[in-house]
This record gives C-alpha cells, sequence and structure tokens, in this order.
C-alpha cells in the first residue's frame, strides 16, 4: 500500500478532508495535496507525526506491511 492510499484511508475514516489532514500534522494544504498526487512525500518528521497522531504502525505508512 502506498503513502496515497494510507493518506486516503486515514481521511475518509476520520472524516477529514485535506485542510483538515493537513493542520492536525502540521503542514500546509498544498503539501497534502502533493502527497496525494503523488508529486512528492513526507519526510520521516511529516511521516512520524502522520503515525503519533493517528496511531498508525510505521510500517503500513511506508507500505511494509499491510493494513491489520
Amino acid at each position: 500500500m502506498d503513502i496515497k492510499t494510507v493518506l486516503n484511508k486515514v481521511m475518509y475514516n476520520n472524516r477529514l478532508n485535506q485542510t483538515q489532514l493537513a493542520e492536525r500534522i502540521g503542514v500546509k494544504p498544498s503539501q497534502v495535496s502533493e502527497w496525494l498526487a503523488g508529486k512528492n512525500k513526507p519526510g520521516y518528521e511529516k511521516l512520524r507525526a502522520i503515525c503519533k497522531e493517528f496511531n498508525l504502525d510505521a510500517n503500513v505508512l511506508l507500505g511494509l506491511k499491510i493494513e491489520e
């Protein structure tokens, strides 16, 4: 599973739009938009923030493990 898919699931499960997701992890909405479009990928600190904020296994976010 790639980062776009995981982020879309996070937004769907938490009923968030891109702006709300960005606010929760401390980035600009345009950054989330780029991640979802596959134009860019979050760095370590942002991946960590996503995992902490949404209680995600980092291996799922990195595509190393299928979500349970």
